[in-house]
């Protein structure tokens, strides 16, 4: 997540798809709305982290976006934070309702929550790339959150590109399981080595 507080704006933009048979329309363009790059999330972090972003600044939601099936209520998870994995930036999911006027041409994002993703024995995810155990597992705290969707009970999948994982959340954003990976999908012990996280 690539964070300016002056200058950056989170540029929100949705397309619209018309139904035609037997195939899909081109996507058209309907509407584009914006967040202020200064905006504040609703987490309970204050303060800077690291390098110096505050640690509640509403940003980097282009990851994943999921829509609920109700009203406008969107979830969306930014990625693992700013400066590139290297500060403890508390994971988290961000609901928004998504107003889109196509006669207008705008997209009106509002904040409605914001939850942190927890372990569910008190631990917190964090973007920090050197929060991980030795053996890679999903005890590991560390998290970057690369996509997301609801499942029919309401909660919520999210998928991790350190893992790689596949972890379940309820709404308060606790993790309820791990979801096994197949082997085909998971680090080999060559790229682990070379990467520093498995013994030589």
């Amino acid at each position: 997540m690539q964070i300016s507080v002056h200058r950056r704006v989170l540029m929100l933009c949705l397309i619209f798809l018309c139904v035609t048979s037997p195939a899909w329309s081109s996507p058209v363009l309907v509407g584009q709305g914006s967040t202020p790059g200064t905006a504040t999330d609703f987490s309970n972090p204050s303060g800077q982290l690291e390098d110096g972003t505050p640690a509640n600044l509403l940003g980097g939601l282009g990851s994943g976006i999921a829509y609920s099936g109700t009203g406008n209520r969107f979830a969306l998870v930014p990625d693992r934070g700013p400066a590139n994995g290297t500060t403890t930036y508390k994971d988290r999911f961000e609901f928004l309702d998504i107003t889109v006027n196509a006669v207008l041409g705008t997209v009106t994002p509002t904040l409605v929550d914001t939850r942190l993703m927890t372990n569910g024995v008190g631990g917190t995810f964090t973007g920090l790339s050197s929060a991980f155990n030795s053996t890679n597992s999903p005890n590991s705290l560390r998290f970057d959150p690369e996509g997301v969707r609801y499942g029919r009970s309401g909660s919520l999948f999210v998928s991790d590109e350190y893992g790689p994982f596949v972890y379940e959340f309820d709404q308060n954003g606790t993790r309820v399981r791990s979801l096994p990976v197949p082997t085909k999908y998971l680090i080999s012990t060559e790229c682990r080595r070379s990467a520093g996280i498995a013994p030589q």
